[in-house]
């Protein structure tokens, strides 16, 4: 009953979303914009306006006409911080997962709303996209990562010292990561920074155990990285 409940809740949502979507947003699904190095400045602008890859990993996904889609599962982001994809894991009338599925970023209505994400598909629609690209089109997929891979590694210094544990991701309403957000030992004094994602990675790469901070102490990384309050993001506020 209860599982009822919450997905007429989150259909009846998904309807207003699309709706607010189809009246005035139909033109978010042309090219995404290019988004430049950002620095600390930039981030303390408009960080905390960011879609946190760990809320993304929980949002439910409709179709325009607020048929539900799936659960997000992870998604597929490119070396230079671009979300390609989202992994979808698709259910029955019973809501029992039956199949998993990528949803192409650029299919999604912007701006996005985590939580309830509207997809530019049918359920039918959906079922047609596999969780493999075809080899052809794939050819270039090793060049990118998943985001449950970076989410929950150690973060390192150059010299190999430990910094501390990545604990989320910051995307811009585009769908280009903004910065990694770290927290920091509690002997170290605690607390979360965020730090830049580059758009050209040289210290780290998606093979690596860790997240590679381009930085020799830890003394350089706290003065280039902005400290942080989770409870300050948009997306955490009721």
């Amino acid at each position: 009953m209860l599982k009822g409940t919450r997905l007429i809740a989150g259909t009846a949502i998904a309807f207003a979303l699309a709706m607010t979507w189809l009246l005035g947003t139909s033109d978010a699904a042309g090219p995404l914009a290019a988004v430049k190095t950002t620095n600390a400045s930039k981030l303390s602008e408009d960080l905390y306006d960011g879609l946190r890859g760990t809320s993304l990993l929980e949002s439910s996904v409709f179709s325009k006409r607020g048929e539900y889609l799936g659960r997000v599962r992870n998604a597929i982001i490119s070396r230079d911080g671009q979300i390609e994809h989202l992994v979808v894991e698709g259910g029955g009338p019973l809501m029992v997962p039956e199949f998993v599925f990528r949803v192409p970023w650029n299919r999604l209505g912007l701006p996005v709303h985590t939580g309830a994400l509207i997809a530019d598909l049918s359920d039918t629609g959906a079922r047609e996209y596999g969780l493999f690209l075809d080899p052809k089109a794939s050819k270039n997929e090793s060049d990118g990562f998943q985001m449950n891979r970076l989410i929950g590694d150690y973060a390192r210094l150059q010299t190999g010292q430990g910094f501390g544990y990545v604990t989320d991701l910051v995307f811009s309403p585009t769908g280009k990561m903004m910065a990694v957000l770290v927290a920091r030992d509690k002997q170290a004094g605690g607390g979360t920074i965020a730090f830049p994602y580059p758009d050209k990675m040289e210290n780290w790469n998606p093979s690596m155990s860790y997240y590679g901070l381009p930085y020799i102490t830890a003394e350089q990384a706290n003065q280039a990285g902005m400290a942080v309050k989770m409870r300050a993001f948009s997306d955490t506020k009721s």
